[in-house]
Order: structure tokens, then C-alpha cells, then sequence
């Protein structure tokens, strides 16, 4: 029988695991412990950058949250040959990962941390580049010129995920280590072309704004996957 007890617990424990519950309390060690109030968490991922979460849930079943990300990535510079668009130009790459989530988060059951997240992303990211040297743009070559473009979204786009806890390392269940999935729609994304010297006429800026505006325009979601630190009170 405890063979068997064992063995219920290990799959228990490895459903938990799987489906992002915190692992129920022990029987032995008396009742389940009640969901702490608040909490601060510190999250990071690969969409996001590193953010900050304070956590409110002050009924059984419902609660928000709220929160700030951001980091800011420089790619080292690259050229691009004639036959990708550029004649010999040189290619600066930044990416400002900078976003604020207000959520409503519902908890279906009372003892578990699991959620399903709803509310709104302020949405500040952003994709630049910095196009200098021979630049090809329409099918014209400019020797010595520069052109930066910019990619932005909505500043605030729904917002949708569901997260939890892998588990949790005291048995208090203060402190845990957990994670997001979620996505927000931030609709078609708005592109600024600018020729900073003045040489290249507007028309080949503008045609050089509508490529670019092509190639990004399908990029309607911004998808959110996150690791966290949670210490709960």
C-alpha cells in the first residue's frame, strides 16, 4: 500500500508539473494552505526583456495584476550585397522590447495559482535600422547616403494569456518559480522611412516605405512567453 501511495504521489506530482499547478500540499502536514493576497514577481523572456509583476488577488477565484518590461538589443553591424536589396550598404539593428500589461486574472480553482489573464498591453516596441553607404532604393543607387526606418505598434493592444506554477520551493508556498503564454493583437504596424541627408528624392523614400510596410504587415500579434520568480505575502 505505501508502494502504491508513492507511486500515486510521483504522478500527482508529475501532472502538477505538466499542466503548471503548484504541487498540492502534503496530507500528513494538515490542510491546503489559502492563496496569498499579493505578490511580486520578477519575469523574463525572450519577447519581453526583464519586468517586474505586482500581483493582487484578494478573492478565491479572481484578482490583477500589473507590471513594466523592457530591454533594448543592438545587433552587430552587417552589410548587404547588391542582390539583397542594397548596393554595398551597411546595416545597423535595435530592438526596444518596452511593454506594461494590466490584467484580470481568474483562478479557477480556489488552492491553485494556474490563471487565465486578461486586459490590456501598453505596447511600446519598437524595431529601428540604420541604412549608410551605397544604398539601393527603387531601383535607383545613391553612393553615400543614410536611411533610417522605424517599426512601431499600437500603444495599446488586447491582451490574452494563461500561466501558473511549475512549483513551488517552501511550503508555505511564498516563493515559486512559474510561467506566461499569452499573445496581444497590436494590430497592422506603423513605418516611418526617413532620408536624413535629403539627397535621395521622396518618392524613392516613400517607395523604399511601402517595401518595408509589405513586409511587415502580417505581423499583427505580439507573442508573450515568460519565466518567474514570485514571492508571495
Amino acid at each position: 500500500m505505501k508502494r502504491m501511495n508513492k507511486i500515486a504521489a510521483g504522478l500527482t506530482a508529475f501532472t502538477c508539473l505538466a499542466l503548471g499547478f503548484d504541487l498540492p500540499a502534503v496530507a500528513e502536514e494538515g490542510a491546503e494552505h489559502e492563496p496569498h493576497p499579493f505578490g511580486l514577481s520578477v519575469d523574463v523572456g525572450p519577447f519581453t526583456g526583464l519586468g517586474g509583476i505586482l500581483i493582487w488577488r484578494p478573492f478565491d477565484h479572481f484578482g490583477v495584476r500589473g507590471g513594466l518590461h523592457y530591454a533594448k538589443v543592438s545587433l552587430p553591424e552587417f552589410e548587404v550585397e547588391e542582390e539583397y536589396g542594397g548596393a554595398n550598404a551597411t546595416y545597423d539593428f535595435e530592438v526596444v522590447y518596452q511593454s506594461a500589461p494590466l490584467t484580470l486574472d481568474f483562478y479557477p480553482w480556489k488552492h491553485r495559482y494556474f490563471r487565465i489573464s486578461a486586459g490590456v498591453l501598453l505596447d511600446r516596441n519598437e524595431f529601428s535600422t540604420e541604412a549608410t553607404g551605397n544604398i539601393e532604393v527603387n531601383g535607383n543607387s545613391y553612393p553615400g547616403e543614410q536611411l533610417n526606418s522605424t517599426v512601431e505598434w499600437d500603444d495599446y493592444a488586447p491582451y490574452l494569456a494563461i500561466g501558473g506554477d511549475f512549483f513551488c520551493f517552501d511550503k508555505a508556498k511564498r516563493w515559486s518559480l512559474g510561467w506566461e503564454i499569452g499573445a496581444a493583437y497590436t494590430g497592422s504596424p506603423t513605418v516611418t522611412v526617413v532620408n536624413s541627408t535629403g539627397n535621395i528624392p521622396q518618392g524613392d523614400v516613400d517607395a523604399a516605405q511601402k517595401d518595408l510596410e509589405d513586409g511587415v504587415e502580417t505581423i499583427t500579434f505580439w507573442v508573450v512567453a515568460k519565466l518567474s520568480l514570485t514571492f508571495r505575502f
